[in-house]
């Protein structure tokens, strides 16, 4: 319960929206109005306070929700066209990324995503050959044989129709 940790997650929460709130209250006080552009200096300040808690996972959702933000608020103001499920896009998306760091550098993947993306593929990214990868250099498939060691593979699931 009392941890560096628990400490660090309370001062990164409580950083970030203090930061946030006092940045933009000057802001404002200061340009003795309210602007939409006053987000950009507070959050950018308030997210100093990652350094206080380093958690990817923390990073990747409030990446990909800022994103989601940024499309949704360009689509209203007609930047951007509007998609009916660009939320389904943009989890395709971030999906896609995984699957490339996991074809081409799996063990820079965390374990948590690459037993998600094993359950997934019913377990078939496991057993993509990567020999053929090596020519770039990235020693794929040495890695693949390091993540398969270290964490158990999935078996594979075969789907009838």
């Amino acid at each position: 319960m009392v941890s560096p940790d628990t400490f660090s997650l309370g001062a990164f929460l409580g950083g970030f929206s203090s930061i946030y709130k006092f940045i933009s209250c000057v802001m404002r006080r200061l340009l003795g109005k309210d602007s939409k552009y006053i987000c950009i200096p507070a959050g950018s300040l308030a997210s100093l306070t990652f350094c206080l808690y380093r958690n990817n996972t923390i990073a990747l959702y409030v990446m990909l929700k800022t994103l989601q933000i940024m499309y949704i608020k360009g689509s209203n103001d007609g930047l951007f066209p509007d998609l009916p499920q660009a939320n389904i896009f943009f989890y395709c998306f971030s999906t896609a990324i995984l699957f490339h760091a996991a074809i081409l550098e799996p063990h820079n993947l965390r374990p948590s995503y690459w037993k998600f993306l094993q359950s997934v593929s019913g377990g078939c990214i496991g057993l993509m050959d990567r020999h053929c990868l090596d020519t770039f250099g990235l020693k794929s498939s040495e890695s693949l044989e390091r993540v398969l060691k270290k964490y158990k593979p999935v078996p594979l699931q075969v789907f009838k129709f």
